[in-house]
């Protein structure tokens, strides 16, 4: 079992263009983006004979800017010999960059029309 603890945030991003003349802009549409993300997770393995484990684990991640998430995870094991098998199953998120969603070219903005 863990956690994890992720903070980030935008200050300053800009953009330099040095053609036809220099030039500084700025590189996000909405600056001033404070974001944290904080983790809770457990994982364990089951011996279910002398060649093959199960593996499990879940994941929750509490997010300042986007919806919680709840991630979990599935794997088993085998050995026979020289022949190893695997079989895994289980979902993932992951939180964009400030470039996916806030960037000045970026089409994820959505308009106050």
């Amino acid at each position: 079992m863990g956690g994890s603890f992720q903070a980030d945030r935008s200050n300053n991003i800009r953009l330099l263009d040095l053609q036809p003349e220099r030039a500084s802009v700025p590189g996000l549409a909405v600056p001033g983006v404070h974001r944290k993300n904080a983790g809770a997770f457990v994982q364990d393995i089951w011996s279910l004979g002398d060649h093959v484990e199960l593996t499990t684990g879940i994941r929750y991640d509490y997010l300042s800017d986007f919806d919680d998430s709840l991630n979990y995870r599935m794997g088993l094991t085998a050995e026979k010999g020289n022949m190893y098998g695997k079989l895994l199953y289980g979902t993932a998120y992951r939180v964009p960059s400030y470039r996916e969603y806030l960037d000045v070219v970026s089409y994820n903005l959505i308009s106050a029309a």
